[in-house]
């Protein structure tokens, strides 16, 4: 296993677990692991490698940015994709929406057969329930990581 899919294991663990107990992402993680992505793509291939990691964050930025400015995600959820896609890149980051989509789907059917339930419960008005969205990124940052181990492993 290489120190890049290490890196986005820990990260993916730490993001979901922060994201699930307290509904945030640490910025030292996210602005740790933008670093690490810039970094790591220009030790390997110069301006061409920061282009690039630059274009995965920003694209991780763009495909999370409309849900933020309407307050269905925080900025944490944001920062942490944009995060991803500077290691992973464009195709990458969007492999990681397209499985944290699908599991984000399932997570608001809970949360909104919860509140459902939690409004049956109480005659004063609708309940509030909160989707932990970084669990659903680190899910779909897990699924790449399994991925690139495997075709790593196989090259």
């Amino acid at each position: 296993m290489t120190l890049t899919v290490t890196i986005l294991i820990i990260a993916a663990v730490v993001a979901g677990y922060t994201d699930w107990r307290t509904r945030r992402i640490p910025n030292w993680l996210t602005a740790g692991m933008a670093g690490y992505g810039i970094v790591f793509h220009a030790s390997r291939a110069g301006w061409e490698g920061v282009l690039a990691s630059l274009s995965g964050l920003a694209v991780g930025l763009g495909l999370l940015l409309i849900p933020y400015l309407l307050r269905g995600l925080g900025a944490g959820d944001v920062k942490f994709l944009a995060a991803v896609g500077s290691i992973v890149g464009v195709t990458g980051v969007l492999v990681v929406f397209v499985a944290a989509s699908a599991l984000g789907a399932v997570l608001g059917i809970v949360a909104l057969s919860r509140r459902q339930k939690m409004e049956r419960a109480e005659t004063e008005g609708p309940a509030s329930v909160s989707i932990p969205y970084g669990v659903a990124l680190s899910f779909g940052t897990l699924v790449l990581t399994g991925v690139l181990a495997a075709w790593w492993g196989r090259a």
